[in-house]
């Protein structure tokens, strides 16, 4: 048998509210400015370290362990995972943005996300390693990029034959024309849910039914819900590569 390295990518995207979505973006931004009301960051407290909360149970892993269907698949949080961003395209507030988020996730998962700083790669088929890739594309640039999906992310995971699956890379496409929109219209609560829930697909979450979480597709919601709390510290202390 083959006892090279093999390469899988797990991604998944955030879809803008189909029951709201009448016409293109303007619609889609509205179902989200009534959720959301207003887009405001107050309110939230996240817990100062990695907290797994009695009884939380709605999460879901994009990827498992062959051993195992209940470990999930995530990157070794003993080495920094690098984040990259190509600003072409981004809105003003988009670097902040990030870096913000990978400020909080960091916080309530104990992975040690780093900045490095700007790119100029776009968004690539399959990659083994290299750093975490944020973009902003437009509709053409990606087949599965449609008016109705505000963002996809995902990691690649390597696996020798046995061993356990880590992901080693991984990337983050955003709708150019939506966040343009949100922007305009102030609504940087839209802009933070959209950005945690992209880099939970990249951690290794996957969707979830619940409206309150960020995990759900199609949610306006950009607080963590506890369930996603406790996915991101279970995620931060699986055992290191």
């Amino acid at each position: 048998m083959d006892s090279g390295p093999d390469s899988l990518t797990a991604s998944s995207e955030r879809r803008l509210p189909r029951n709201l979505l009448v016409t293109a973006i303007t619609a889609a931004v509205l179902a989200i400015w009534v959720t959301v009301q207003g887009g405001s960051d107050g309110g939230e407290t996240l817990p100062e370290r990695p907290t797994i909360y009695e009884g939380a149970t709605g999460y879901k892993w994009l990827s498992t362990q062959p051993y195992d269907a209940t470990v999930p698949v995530t990157y070794d949080h003993c080495k920094p995972i690098v984040v990259s961003l190509n600003p072409v395209s981004a809105p003003p507030e988009g670097e902040r943005l990030v870096r913000e988020t990978m400020r909080d996730i960091a916080q309530v998962s104990g992975f040690r996300l780093e900045w490095g700083g700007h790119t100029s790669d776009r968004p690539l088929k399959m990659r083994r390693y290299g750093p975490v890739t944020v973009t902003w594309t437009e509709e053409a640039e990606m087949d599965n990029m449609t008016e109705d999906v505000a963002g996809r992310g995902g990691s690649t995971y390597l696996q020798l034959e046995g061993e356990r699956r880590w992901y080693t890379t991984g990337q983050i496409y955003l709708s150019a024309p939506y966040f343009a929109q949100l922007s305009r219209d102030g609504r940087e609560g839209a802009m933070r849910g959209i950005l945690r829930h992209e880099f939970g697909h990249v951690l290794g979450l996957d969707h979830v039914e619940d409206p309150s979480s960020v995990m759900a597709s199609g949610s306006a919601s950009w607080k963590f819900s506890r369930d996603d709390l406790s996915a991101l510290a279970i995620l931060g202390t699986q055992p290191c590569g």
